[in-house]
């Protein structure tokens, strides 16, 4: 990414540094260029799931990673 380059959308740049990062390793053939793994990815995604689940129960919820 180009140092001048404005980022002020999408989750503060995070998205487009992660399609940046997949584009970059799919056209060199190269999963190194990648900025997480497809586990740490799913982990986050539940964890915010969960997060979003008790907000709105207002109940205490268990995240079970394996």
């Amino acid at each position: 990414m180009a140092k001048s380059a404005k980022i002020d959308s999408g989750h503060g740049g995070g998205d487009y540094g992660l399609a940046h990062d997949w584009i970059q390793a799919v056209g060199q053939q190269n999963p190194a260029l990648l900025s997480s793994t497809i586990a740490a990815s799913m982990e986050s995604h539940l964890i915010g799931f969960r997060a979003e689940e008790s907000r709105l129960t207002g109940k205490t919820l268990d995240v079970k990673l394996d």
